[in-house]
């Protein structure tokens, strides 16, 4: 593999830990959209899941005391489920269809949520919790955005920053340990560079993480909920009209 592919995907892995750690969530929407193309879907789903793993242990170990186990273990269980159903779909479906398809589902649910301004307000039931759940799974186990729902969930129920930040994180963290599990059953790992990337989207997370979690301290949660939310409309948009059909 080319030296030059390796240093793009240091940099896009590093900028997307520096805008998840920031803002606790992002990363997957940003890797997701520009690491498939240099590498393909399937490998670029691989390495992203270790990246993610890495990165939410860190915070994790920094917001430990701010997590609601009460609160996600419901979210937890069946987006366990939705992921399982998800990766399936991304083994089997042709990718471009449903990447363009999500990417009108980021677009539209970004529109919403920015011009509702964090109104909108929902339960902390268990129906809710299974709902947004598998659907979560679902968008994670296809292309590791799983954030794209939860966020919606979680910034819509839990008042504070760090606690929203930190119940996200320890979600994710079990999620991603699920998807590498899968990774490896398929034998995603295995495809040619895709060790030594997964070690160079390690180190990369490392420095990202540690820069953005120092910005996490300094903003309030209404700015992150809008960043959040500008950023998903602006990548839902590359999606869904293919970057790659301009750049070819």
């Amino acid at each position: 593999m080319d030296i030059s592919v390796y240093l793009l995907v240091f940099f896009i892995i590093l900028s997307s830990s520096f805008i998840h750690s920031s803002a606790a969530f992002g990363f997957s929407v940003f890797s997701m959209t520009l690491l498939p193309l240099l590498l393909p879907l399937i490998t670029s789903a691989a390495i992203v899941k270790v990246a993610l793993l890495t990165i939410t242990i860190m915070m994790v170990m920094d917001l430990w005391k701010h997590i609601n186990f009460r609160f996600i273990i419901v979210p937890v269980c069946f987006s366990l489920l939705g992921n399982s159903l998800g990766f399936y779909l991304l083994m089997t479906v042709d990718s471009e269809i449903l990447k363009r398809i999500l990417g009108g589902v980021l677009v539209i649910t970004g529109v919403f949520m920015f011009l509702t301004k964090g109104k909108l307000k929902m339960k902390k039931t268990i129906a809710a919790g299974i709902g947004m759940g598998l659907l979560s799974g679902l968008a994670g186990g296809m292309f590791n955005l799983s954030g794209v729902v939860l966020v919606i969930y979680y910034y819509s129920v839990i008042e504070d920053k760090l606690e929203y930040a930190a119940s996200l994180q320890a979600t994710f963290v079990v999620t991603a340990v699920y998807g590498i599990i899968l990774n490896m059953f398929y034998g995603n790992f295995s495809a040619p560079g895709v060790p030594g990337l997964a070690v160079i989207t390690i180190v990369a997370v490392i420095i990202g993480c540690y820069l953005g979690l120092k910005v996490l301290r300094k903003i309030n949660k209404q700015m992150i909920g809008n960043l959040s939310y500008i950023y998903m409309i602006i990548m839902g948009i590359v999606m869904a009209i293919n970057i790659k059909d301009l750049i070819s």
